[in-house]
C-alpha cells in the first residue's frame, strides 16, 4: 500500500473522529440544557400569528381554546368532564399559553399549553402548590420575561414555569425597613404596614425592568392601589409601599412602552379614613373631591397622579382601562356604578393617555354589558365579550369605532378573549 493511500485513510479516520466528537458535544450540550431547565421537556414553537385565545363553556365545565385566523377552534387536549379551565394568557413570545385549571387533584394549578409540542403531553402542569390562583401576567414594559406575576393565596408570586417554582414578592419577605444591615424584624414591620393597607392582593403588574410592582389590594370596605419599589433604599433597606388611591373598586394597567400606570376608581375613598384633610369635611360630613376617576401615574417622575377624567357622581363611571400597544391611548368601559350592583357598562371609548385626556374621547360602540376588553397588538381593533340572545360571544370592532363582528362560534358561551402577541 502506497504512502499516499495510507495518508488518505488516516485523513478519513481523523475526519470521522472529529465528527464523532462534535456529535457527542452536541448531545452533551443538549442534555445539559435539559438539566438546566429542570428536566422541562417543552419542544416546538407554535406560530400563533392572528390567533385568539379564550375559554369555552362545555356541557360540564370550561375548556381553554384557540380560535385560528380561519375561525377554526382548537381545544386544549386532555380536558375531562367537570374540569374548568380559566381563560388562558399568552407568554411574552406568543408561542405558549398558560391557564389555571382544576384538572388534577381537584385543586387550582397552572398548566402550559404548547400547541406545537412534540414530546409528552401538549398540556403540562407547571405549578406545585394547590393554593388559589386568580391572576397571571407575563407583561413587562419594554421587554420580555420568562417568569410571570401571579396572585396566589392573596399574595403576589413570581412564577417560573420552566422550573415550576414560585417566589413570594408581595408582601416582601425578610427585608429590613430600617437603616443598617440584617433582616431581623424586617418581615414583621412589613406585615404591619401591609395589614394597615389591605387584607390580600387581587391583581399586580411589573414596572419596567421589574424595578417595581403596581398592585391592587382588597381591604375591609373596598380596594387600594399601591406601588412597591423592589430597589433598595440609600442604606440598602426595603422601601415602604406607596399608597396611591382607594375606592370601592380599582382597575389598573401598565403602559407597554414607558411603564406609566393608568387606573380607574369607582366610588372614591380616602386612603386613610382616619386622616381626611380638613378641606374635604363640610358641616361635619366628608365631601370627596370626586366619585369616579381615571388617573395617570408616572412612577419614575415621583409626582402625584394626573387626572385623565373625573366625575362628581357614580352615574358616569369608568372601568377596565387598557393602554393601546403604543401607549398613547387608553381603552375604557364607560357606564355607571353603584355599591349594591357594581359597575354596569354602557359602551366603549378611547381617550388620550395624558392629563385631561377625557376631554377628547373617541366613542367606539354604545353597548350594554361588555366584558373582557383588550386591544389587538397592532392597535387596529379591540375585542370584547357580550351576551347576545342568551349566548356570551366574542366580538371585534375597529378601535376608531364601527360595527362589531362576531369572532368564533355563535352557539357556545365564550369568555376571556386575548389576542396573540404575534400579529400581521
Amino acid at each position: 500500500m502506497s504512502n499516499k493511500t495510507v495518508a488518505k485513510i488516516n485523513q478519513k479516520v481523523a475526519l470521522r473522529f472529529a465528527l464523532g466528537l462534535f456529535t457527542l458535544a452536541g448531545l452533551f450540550l443538549g442534555i445539559q440544557a435539559l438539566v438546566n431547565r429542570g428536566s422541562d421537556l417543552d419542544i416546538g414553537d407554535f406560530d400563533s400569528t392572528n390567533f385568539i385565545s379564550a375559554s369555552m363553556e362545555t356541557k360540564d365545565g370550561n375548556v381553554a381554546i384557540l380560535i385560528g385566523p380561519d375561525g377554526v377552534v382548537q381545544s386544549a387536549p386532555d380536558h375531562k368532564p367537570g374540569q374548568s379551565d380559566l381563560p388562558p394568557v399568552w407568554d411574552s413570545t406568543g408561542s405558549r399559553l398558560y391557564f389555571v385549571s382544576d384538572r388534577e387533584d381537584n385543586a387550582p394549578h397552572i398548566y402550559r399549553w404548547n400547541p406545537a409540542g412534540t414530546i409528552g403531553s401538549k398540556v403540562q402542569r407547571r405549578s406545585l402548590d394547590g393554593r388559589s390562583k386568580s391572576f397571571l401576567s407575563f407583561k413587562v414594559p419594554g421587554g420580555n420575561t420568562d417568569t410571570a406575576l401571579m396572585v396566589s393565596g392573596g399574595t403576589v408570586i413570581e412564577f417560573n414555569p420552566a422550573k415550576g417554582s414560585s417566589t413570594q414578592v408581595l408582601p416582601p419577605m425578610g427585608r429590613n425597613l430600617g437603616s443598617g444591615g440584617g433582616d431581623q424584624g424586617g418581615g414583621s414591620v412589613f406585615d404591619q404596614l401591609y395589614e394597615k393597607l389591605g387584607a390580600s392582593f387581587r391583581i399586580a403588574y411589573w414596572g419596567p425592568d421589574k424595578e417595581w410592582i403596581a398592585a391592587v389590594m382588597r381591604r375591609e370596605d373596598g380596594e387600594i392601589l399601591i406601588i412597591q419599589s423592589l430597589l433598595p433604599g440609600p442604606q440598602g433597606q426595603m422601601i415602604p409601599p406607596m399608597p396611591v388611591m382607594a375606592g370601592d373598586k380599582i382597575e389598573i394597567d401598565v403602559s407597554p412602552t414607558d411603564g406609566k400606570v393608568v387606573f380607574a376608581v369607582m366610588n372614591f375613598q380616602f386612603n386613610d379614613p382616619d386622616q381626611i384633610p380638613e378641606e374635604f369635611i363640610k358641616n361635619g360630613k366628608v365631601v370627596p373631591p370626586f366619585k369616579t376617576f381615571v388617573g395617570l401615574l408616572d412612577v419614575a417622575a415621583k409626582q402625584p397622579p394626573k387626572s385623565i377624567m373625573a366625575n362628581e357622581n357614580n352615574k358616569l363611571a369608568f372601568s377596565s382601562p387598557k393602554f393601546s400597544p403604543d401607549g398613547t391611548k387608553v381603552l375604557l368601559q364607560i357606564g355607571e356604578y353603584d355599591s349594591a350592583n357594581g359597575f354596569k357598562a354602557r359602551g366603549l371609548a378611547t381617550v388620550p393617555a395624558e392629563e385631561n385626556g377625557g376631554k377628547n374621547p373617541t366613542p367606539i360602540i354604545s353597548a350594554d354589558d361588555t366584558y373582557d376588553i383588550s386591544w389587538k397588538p397592532n392597535g387596529e381593533k379591540v375585542i370584547f365579550a357580550k351576551q347576545v340572545d342568551g349566548i356570551m360571544g366574542l366580538f371585534e370592532v375597529p378601535s376608531g369605532g364601527g360595527t362589531p363582528q362576531r369572532v368564533g362560534p355563535a352557539d357556545v358561551n365564550l369568555e376571556g378573549p386575548a389576542y396573540s402577541p404575534k400579529v400581521k
